[in-house]
C-alpha cells in the first residue's frame, strides 16, 4: 500500500479524536502489493459514504458518545459481521475502536485475495496463494513460462526462438544457428610455431594467448583487453626445437603457463600482479608434450610425456609440489598427453599408446585412485594425436580420427553412458588435428584444419552440437589461408575463441565463432 493512503488513515483517526476520541493503534506493516489491488487490514478505502442500513451483528466494543458523522466506508446494508472499529455514523452496536470505513464482514474488494497477506520473489497465484517464478509468458520478459513447472525458461520448442534459432535438446535455451565469423591477425610475422601457442579466455570472452617467439626465442603472453593487444615477455630460452607450451586460468582469471623443451620443464603463473617462475621437475628429462589445468583457486596440475611413463606435478597455492611417475603398462611408448580437472577438481589424463606388437596408437586414460592411478583404454587403434576435455558433470570427452590414411571425419569418444561410445561428428575429408572445447551445457565444439593433399590449401573449420545435431562451418580461406595447428576455448556466452597458426602468412590469427 503507498505512503498516502497511509497518510488517509491518519488524518481520518485525527478528526474522530476531535468527535468522539480515538485508539490510535500501530500503522499496520504494508506487504508490496499490485498496483491494481488494495491491502485489506481491516480497512476500507471508501471514504464519505454514509451507512444507509443498521448493524445486525455485535460490535466489539462501546461507543462512548452519540456518533453524528458518517462512516468513511460505505455500508449499503446490514453488516452481518462485527465492526472492529468506531462508526463515525449511528451504529445500533457499541465500538471499541476505530472503523475507518471498515468492517470485517463488508464483502470489499480484495477481502478474498489470498495474496494480500504473501510476500513473493516471483508472483503470486491468486486462487492459491503460492508463489512461483511465473504464472504466464507476461512474466518471463527474456523467454516463456513453463506451465508444468511454473519456471521461466529461454525456451521450450523452436516457435519460441527468434530468426533461424533453435531450442536446444536437452537444456531450456535459444541456439544461434552457426556461425559469425570475426578474424584479427594479431601477431604478424610469428615464425613458424607448429603446436607452440594455446588460447585461453575468461568467462566474460576475453582471450588470453601464449606462444614461443622462436626468432626472439622469447615465450610472450598476449591479453585483449578493451579491443587491444597486450604482450608481454615472460622469460627466454635457447633453442627452436622440441618446445612445447600450454596455458589455462585460475577462478580469479590469472593466468597460468607451462613450457617444456628437453629438460627443461617451467611453470609460470601471475598472481596478485606480480609473476613467479618454478621449475616442475628437477630430473633428468627426455623431450616430449606438456599440458596444464588449473582448478578454481589456483591447484595447477601438469603432465608431461618421459618415454612409457608420464609424470605428474601439482603446485598448491600454499607454494608445495606433490610429483608422481606413472606407468602405462598399456604402453610401448607414449607420444600425445592431455590433462583436465573433474568436477571434484581430480585430474584426468589421456595418452596416446603405442603399441609395436601391434603396430596401432590407442587413446588410454589415467586417473588417479586409492593408492594408485588407474588406467583403462578408451579407444582402440587412432592416430596419434588426440585432445580431450571434461565436461561440467564428470563425461570425458576425446577428439581424434580413424586410423586408416587419409583420416577422413573426426570421432568423439565419451564415457557419459558407463561405457565408451564413438560416435562420426564431420565426414570431412583429410580432416587434420583437432582440438576441442565443452561449455557449461556439456556441448563440444571442436576446431581442425581441413587438407586437399596439396601444400597450400589448408582451411579451418569449426563444429559444434547445435542443440539437435553436429554443424560443421568453413572459415574462408580469404581470412585464414593456410590453417596449421590451433586452441580453441568457450567462454560463458557460448562463443568459440581460436588461435590458428596461417603458415602462408606466418601469421598467427585470432578467430572468434558466434
Amino acid at each position: 500500500m503507498q505512503q498516502p493512503e497511509i497518510k488517509a488513515f491518519s488524518l481520518v483517526c485525527l478528526i474522530a479524536l476531535l468527535w468522539v476520541g480515538c485508539n490510535v493503534v500501530d500503522d499496520p506493516v504494508y506487504e508490496a502489493t499490485d498496483d491494481n489491488d488494495q491491502a485489506d487490514v481491516g480497512i476500507e478505502l471508501d471514504a464519505g459514504d454514509d451507512d444507509t442500513g443498521s448493524d445486525t451483528g455485535s460490535d466489539t466494543g462501546s461507543d462512548t458518545g452519540s456518533d453524528t458523522g458518517s462512516d468513511t466506508g460505505s455500508d449499503t446494508g446490514s453488516d452481518a459481521g462485527s465492526d472492529t472499529g468506531s462508526d463515525a455514523g449511528s451504529d445500533a452496536g457499541s465500538d471499541t475502536g476505530s472503523d475507518v470505513g471498515g468492517d470485517t464482514g463488508d464483502a470489499d474488494a480484495g477481502d478474498d485475495d489470498l495474496c494480500d497477506q504473501v510476500s513473493c520473489d516471483g508472483v503470486c497465484d491468486p486462487e492459491t496463494g503460492e508463489c512461483f517464478d511465473c504464472l504466464d509468458d507476461q512474466d518471463c520478459p527474456d523467454g516463456v513460462c513453463d506451465l508444468e513447472s511454473n519456471a521461466c525458461l529461454g525456451c521450450i520448442d523452436d516457435d519460441d526462438c527468434q530468426g533461424e534459432q533453435k531450442c536446444h535438446n536437452l537444456y531450456p535455451v535459444c541456439v544461434a544457428e552457426c556461425c559469425d565469423y570475426v578474424t584479427e591477425d594479431a601477431f604478424q610475422g610469428v615464425p613458424y610455431i607448429h603446436d607452440r601457442f594455446d588460447i585461453a579466455v575468461t568467462e566474460q570472452g576475453d582471450p588470453f594467448i601464449l606462444y614461443a617467439d622462436t626468432d626472439a626465442e622469447q615465450l610472450r603472453l598476449a591479453q585483449r583487453t578493451t579491443g587491444s593487444w597486450l604482450s608481454q615477455n615472460l622469460g627466454s630460452f635457447t633453442g627452436t626445437t622440441s618446445i612445447n607450451v600450454r596455458l589455462d586460468l585460475d577462478g580469479e582469471d590469472n593466468p597460468h603457463t607451462v613450457f617444456r623443451r628437453f629438460n627443461e620443464w617451467t611453470y609460470r603463473w601471475r598472481e596478485g600482479g606480480q609473476w613467479f617462475t618454478e621449475d616442475v621437475w628437477t630430473e633428468e628429462l627426455s623431450s616430449g608434450y606438456t599440458d596444464i589445468a588449473v582448478d578454481s583457486d589456483g591447484t595447477a596440475h601438469i603432465a608431461g610425456l618421459d618415454g612409457a611413463e608420464f609424470h605428474y606435478a601439482r603446485h598448491s597455492p600454499q607454494g608445495g609440489w606433490t610429483r608422481q611417475t606413472i606407468a602405462v603398462p598399456e604402453a610401448d611408448t607414449i607420444n600425445w598427453i592431455a590433462i583436465a580437472l573433474d568436477e571434484e577438481g581430480h585430474p584426468v589424463v589421456s595418452l596416446t599408446a603405442r603399441d609395436f606388437d601391434d603396430a596401432r596408437n590407442d587413446i588410454v586414460i589415467a586417473r588417479p585412485g586409492v593408492g594408485a592411478w588407474q588406467t583403462e583404454v578408451a579407444v582402440v587403434d587412432t592416430t596419434q594425436v588426440h585432445h580431450m576435455d571434461v565436461g561440467p558433470g564428470g563425461e570425458i570427452m576425446i577428439v581424434h580420427h580413424p586410423p586408416s590414411f587419409p583420416h577422413n571425419g573426426l570421432e568423439l569418444t565419451r564415457d557419459g553412458s558407463g561405457s565408451w561410445q564413438t560416435e562420426v561428428i564431420n565426414d570431412k575429408t583429410r580432416a587434420g588435428t583437432a582440438y576441442l572445447a565443452i561449455d557449461d551445457r556439456n556441448d563440444p565444439h571442436f576446431s581442425f584444419h581441413v587438407g586437399d593433399g596439396s601444400s597450400t590449401a589448408n582451411y579451418l573449420s569449426y563444429t559444434r552440437w547445435d542443440g539437435s545435431d553436429w554443424e560443421t562451418n568453413d572459415v574462408s580461406t580469404t581470412v585464414v589461408e593456410r590453417a596449421f595447428w590451433q586452441r580453441i576455448a568457450v567462454d560463458g556466452n557460448y562463443t568459440a575463441h581460436i588461435a590458428v597458426y596461417d603458415s602462408s602468412a606466418n601469421t598467427l590469427t585470432y578467430v572468434t565463432v558466434d
